[in-house]
């Protein structure tokens, strides 16, 4: 099986200047090179797995909360021209609290990306 530790391999992902090993098989993508040896095919060192599902998921609540925070501002400021300050009252602090619902989701997508990226460098 290819090791992607090898010195060869280190030398073609490298983006540097400098001879290439002759693979079998090789494709530029995104500034470095995929190889395929005997038939399997190589990754870049940096793209062993996509982005963690917890993070994603992360990163898609913070942009729900953030699209909900956005239409209950857009509904106080309304409520506010017209003078029903109560109803105002209320969606404004209903926005605040997707906002900082939010900023937890945001929170916990960074904490996600750092225990994959000590977990990719053999680090806990």
């Amino acid at each position: 099986m290819f090791d992607p530790d090898q010195v060869a391999m280190r030398t073609l992902f490298s983006d540097g200047p400098g001879p290439r090993p002759a693979p079998a098989l090789a494709a530029r993508c995104r500034g470095t090179y995929l190889v395929a040896y005997n038939g399997e095919a190589a990754k870049h060192p940096r793209e062993k797995k996509p982005m963690s599902r917890k993070a994603a998921e992360h990163h898609k609540k913070a942009a729900e909360h953030l699209t909900h925070a956005a239409h209950h501002h857009t509904e106080a400021a309304k409520h506010h021209e017209a003078g029903h300050h109560e109803k105002a009252a209320h969606h404004a602090h209903t926005a605040r609290a997707h906002a900082i619902h939010a900023r937890g989701h945001a929170e916990e997508a960074v904490k996600a990306h750092a225990e994959e990226h000590d977990e990719e460098h053999g680090k806990k």
